[in-house]
């Protein structure tokens, strides 16, 4: 309950003051209007359509990265010869922030979901690998020994040791992976796009329907806060069964 304070006193101050002579409904609506809103977008099936698309978008580029990422990063912390050949060019990769990319992202697949299913991977992609690199070089060396001395296999050694010792840190770099999914595909949407949360709330501005922009807002505030519950409720579960087993 004591979570729900400050949001509920933040709710009742803008109330306050979009129904003050300061308030205007076109700068400030009040949460009538925000609800009256989003009441629309539910009934008239607007919302949907949008969620479908953002979703479509974000599920295709975070799974990309995901299949990509850990695997490569297992290998690079495992392997110090490639990771001394390999990280210069990485570095130089990643050093190119994601919405820099929307541009070029476009000229390659268009506006539509490849564009952004893209640039949710590149940015999705350097969080995973980095974390799974540290886990991997932060297993215990005793572990890598006795692996050494009873001969076991590459194959086993990375889903038995590396695996499970690299998890904490894999399941932190999906979170911040995941936080950096929902940014990259509002900006991307905004730019280009015809479709999705991103471009609900961009046109809403356009057309100086404020009600419905904070609407959109509010739809991505609890959009984020639902994945990052998400997460923590996975890595909760995959430590405990880890620690279980």
């Amino acid at each position: 309950m004591k979570r729900l304070l400050l949001p509920i006193g933040l709710a009742i101050l803008w109330e306050i003051l979009a129904r003050s002579p300061l308030g205007d409904p076109l700068y400030s609506p009040s949460l009538l209007q925000i609800g009256t809103a989003l009441v629309a977008l539910v009934t008239s099936g607007e919302l949907v359509t949008h969620l479908g698309a953002s979703a479509v978008r974000l599920l295709g580029g975070f799974t990309i990265a995901l299949v990509t990422a850990v695997p490569i990063g297992l290998v690079l912390g495992s392997s110090s010869p490639m990771k001394r050949h390999l990280m210069p060019m990485l570095d130089l990769m990643r050093s190119f922030p994601s919405i820099t990319l929307v541009p070029i992202a476009i000229v390659w697949f268009g506006i539509g979901d490849l564009a952004k299913g893209f640039l949710v991977a590149y940015a999705c992609f350097w969080p995973m690998l980095l974390n799974t690199m540290t886990g991997v070089e932060e297993t215990s060396p005793v572990l890598l020994r006795a692996a050494r001395v009873m001969e076991v296999g590459d194959l086993a050694l990375f889903r038995k040791i590396l695996l499970p010792s690299a998890l904490p840190s894999i399941l932190t770099g999906v979170r911040i992976s995941l936080a950096v999914s929902v940014i990259v595909l509002i900006v991307s949407e905004m730019v280009a796009a015809t479709s999705g949360i991103g471009f609900l709330i961009l046109d809403a501005e356009r057309n100086y329907l404020t009600g419905k922009m904070f609407a959109g807002v509010l739809i991505m505030g609890v959009i984020g806060a639902s994945l990052n519950a998400l997460a923590q409720w996975t890595e909760r579960y995959l430590l405990d069964y880890r620690a279980a087993a």
